[in-house]
């Protein structure tokens, strides 16, 4: 009995040393606070679902993205207010060039933008979380805008980080759990 005794002790021990040193490694996500107020989102609506609207919608997108985070970064824009008002004043310069790859791909459609508060879902960049919610947003609204949509934070400039996946991890394990037992990892390192 006292055997038995010792043995649930032991195991006891063990379970409570491995259970106090359990470690769980995942990535770190961050949530900024107050993101609605510092954010400012890019959002481009295709004139239908059609296959052909859909691949107009990212040429359009491209096109847009690239020049609009080019021009925002030589003009110094700083904050949300700045990108919000720079897009503003230049959103001609955005719709002629949507209307010109519009064009260049053999479609009539017009291009509207509005900037107004819009709904968007979760969405991670990398390893930022943007919450549900409402937010700022550039809208870019091609032919009847009746089409499936792309998004991302036009400030601070992700949009380009979305599309080119740099920090997106490039092993998918990464975002798997690895569980760990520090007196596990006690015991291997002292053998």
């Amino acid at each position: 009995m006292k055997i038995l005794y010792r043995c649930v002790l032991v195991v006891m021990l063990f379970i409570f040393l491995a259970g106090a040193g359990l470690r769980v490694k995942n990535r770190k996500l961050t949530t900024y606070n107050n993101v609605y107020d510092s954010v400012f989102r890019f959002h481009v609506l295709a004139n239908s679902d059609s296959d052909a609207d859909q691949a107009l919608k990212l040429k359009v997108k491209d096109a847009v993205v690239t020049l609009a985070a080019e021009d925002m970064k030589n003009a110094g824009v700083k904050s949300k207010s700045e990108a919000m008002e720079y897009m503003k004043n230049n959103s001609a310069r955005y719709i002629e060039t949507a209307k010109n790859v519009i064009r260049d791909k053999g479609y009539n459609y017009d291009v509207n933008v509005t900037i107004d508060k819009h709904w968007f879902p979760l969405k991670e960049y990398g390893m930022q979380v943007y919450p549900a919610g409402e937010y700022d947003a550039y809208r870019m609204l091609i032919g009847k805008a009746e089409g499936k949509n792309w998004w991302c934070v036009l400030y601070p400039s992700l949009c380009m980080i979305e599309d080119t996946r740099q920090n997106e991890p490039d092993n998918k394990s990464d975002n798997k759990y690895e569980i760990k037992f520090r007196f596990i990892e006690w015991l291997k390192q002292v053998w």
